[in-house]
């Protein structure tokens, strides 16, 4: 619950900065809104299963961890939306795989540390 309530906080703080900068999103914003919902909802799932069993300390890594991709979304949502411009590599910041590819690294990243933080038999 933790994981998805931060990464809510960053979705919102992208779509104010959305709101400012593009006229689409706010007709839009709704919808926006919906979907990084359930992506955010979906990868907070994902994390909690594969951080369950580690010997990792779970609310104070998740809360470090976590808050680190929702810097990085955040930094997308400026990037994307122009309130940090970025002339090179726009093709890629707006491109749908850039946040998938950002979650699924995030989600990678839990995976190792999870297995590095596995529970060893006593």
């Amino acid at each position: 619950m933790l994981v998805f309530i931060v990464l809510t906080a960053s979705n919102c703080g992208g779509l104010v900065i959305g709101w400012n900068r593009s006229g689409d999103l706010r007709a839009w914003w709704p919808y926006e809104l919906a979907g990084e919902s359930a992506i955010s909802f979906a990868y907070a799932a994902l994390y909690a299963a594969i951080m369950r069993g580690t010997d990792l300390p779970i609310l104070s890594f998740s809360l470090i961890y976590n808050s680190l991709l929702a810097v990085v979304l955040l930094l997308h949502a400026a990037l994307f939306y122009g309130a940090i411009p970025l002339v090179d590599y726009q093709a890629v910041i707006r491109s749908d795989a850039a946040v998938f590819g950002t979650y699924g690294m995030f989600l990678i990243g839990a995976g190792i540390a999870a297995l590095l933080g596995k529970r060893r038999p006593k």
